[in-house]
């Protein structure tokens, strides 16, 4: 289950909460537009947002009318997932005007609204959008009701992803989750107080508490690896086949030496340039990694990278004496 971060909620920079949303590991982020309401991020400034903060988006639109424009204007910001209040949609022919956009789109529906209206957009739509509280009110309660509504829509359409938004806690997001909710939308349980990563965390790990670095990553044998004289084009070659964005340095021991990313090679080629061929894995390593011990618990883990301020999605895990044993890879989820 991945968790959408609503915008909606907060009175700040949205640029700097979005990137401490960002290195909580908040899964993207959710942009409600809503008629007669100030918008968040414009829709002409949202492409110009995505590239600064590097997240996938999540938009709402809760009006009464939307345009080619407005999908041109969203295909340009890459949005991932896009939905449409029905409710409030005057004309819902309108809705087709949606075969163009590029990423997924959704139905979103109240309490208010039969669930037999789903009947006829189940077909088209990639994925239905349940409202758990009403629509623009920040910090309004989960009505338990919906529960029931969310066990029914999966009964009738089990292929159809179900999200959900509206008064989304802790308590609660257990729960959507051995529901099979894909994606859970939060607000104001985020944004209020300090604790952005201990109410991201909460809503990633039921139970994560208990969990440590051992039983969570992927083993030794499953990673890339390499030595410190391997050539930059095998490490290119290694990065591309694991797709896992690094490659390990290792030595004959399995201790670990260093990291190379995707990042690091670019780096490399601007410090280089023509002679980038001639080099090897220890020249562009990052030989100091940030790395976790077999036995850390995962939320001291995910303090630590909440603390770095760094986009960092792989995480090597060694023993006591530096031997690597396996990465945590936040890109696959827990």
């Amino acid at each position: 289950m991945k968790i959408s971060a609503s915008l909606f909620s907060v009175h700040e920079d949205y640029h700097e909460y979005a990137m401490k949303l960002k290195y909580s590991k908040v899964d993207m982020l959710h942009i409600d537009y809503l008629d007669g309401v100030e918008a968040p991020i414009p829709i002409i400034e949202l492409e110009n947002f995505n590239k600064q903060v590097d997240m996938p988006l999540d938009v709402h639109l809760v009006v009464a009318d939307f345009t080619e424009t407005d999908i041109y204007y969203l295909n340009k910001a890459k949005v991932k997932y896009l939905s449409v209040q029905y409710e409030n949609l005057d004309n819902k022919d309108n809705l087709s005007l949606l075969e163009s956009f590029h990423g997924k789109w959704g139905l979103a529906i109240t309490m208010d609204t039969p669930l037999d209206v789903l009947e006829s957009y189940i077909n088209v739509t990639n994925y239905v959008l349940i409202m758990c509280s009403k629509p623009g009110i920040s910090g309004a309660k989960f009505d338990d009701r919906n529960i029931d509504r969310i066990e029914t829509i999966s009964k009738l359409w089990p292929d159809c992803p179900i999200h959900v938004d509206g008064g989304i806690k802790n308590i609660n997001a257990g729960i959507m989750k051995q529901l099979g909710v894909k994606i859970i939308i939060s607000g104001s349980y985020l944004a209020g107080g300090n604790k952005i990563f201990e109410n991201v965390f909460n809503l990633h790990y039921e139970n994560g508490n208990g969990l440590n670095a051992k039983q969570i990553m992927q083993p030794l044998s499953h990673l890339p690896i390499a030595d410190e004289n391997a050539h930059i084009i095998d490490i290119i070659e290694t990065i591309s086949k694991y797709r896992l964005g690094v490659v390990f340095i290792t030595d004959s021991s399995d201790n670990l030496l260093g990291i190379i990313s995707d990042g690091d090679i670019r780096k490399a080629l601007i410090q280089y340039q023509q002679d980038i061929f001639s080099k090897r894995s220890r020249d562009i390593m990052n030989a100091n990694p940030y790395n976790v011990t077999w036995d850390d618990k995962l939320s001291h883990i995910m303090k630590g990278l909440f603390e770095l301020n760094k986009g960092i999605n792989v995480i090597p895990v060694i023993r006591e004496s530096n031997q690597l044993i396996g990465a945590i890879d936040f890109n696959r989820g827990i």
